[in-house]
């Protein structure tokens, strides 16, 4: 089983890096008709400018997208966490050990998901605050 894992998980890689490597997609400047293709190169200019990457930006902004990111990544850990316990509590099957192994799970996850959220209200707050300091400043 654990072969199988691995070899899952290298197919799934070796395919997904095909579809970024070998990336051919419809034109993005204007030109939309059937089969016009650009290279993975202009692709990849294409979303930068999207994306905002490489222009002028508030290095507060910056950081704070940073900071959103990882927040958001443990909110859904913190959620999957949350999940478990209230999965191994249904399965507990009124076992003392199991449901309170469930019950921590679950406070647990609760309280770093209010954490993790007040951190997110400081940090907009801060950064809405530098940004508009920096932008009056210059």
């Amino acid at each position: 089983m654990k072969k199988y894992l691995q070899v899952l998980t290298v197919g799934f890689f070796l395919i997904f890096n095909l579809f970024v490597v070998f990336n051919v997609s419809v034109a993005a400047d204007g030109d939309k008709t059937p089969g016009a293709v650009t290279s993975s190169i202009e692709n990849i200019k294409i979303v930068g400018e999207e994306a905002k990457i490489g222009t002028e930006e508030n290095v507060f902004v910056i950081i704070g997208r940073v900071i959103g990111w990882v927040l958001s990544i443990s909110s859904i850990v913190l959620v999957i966490v949350i999940v478990y316990g209230g999965i191994t509590w249904m399965t507990a099957g009124g076992e003392t050990p199991q449901m309170e192994k469930a019950k921590k799970a679950i406070v647990q996850g609760v309280i770093g998901l209010i954490i993790t959220l007040g951190t997110y209200a400081i940090t907009n707050f801060v950064v809405t605050r530098f940004t508009v300091i920096q932008t009056l400043s210059s």
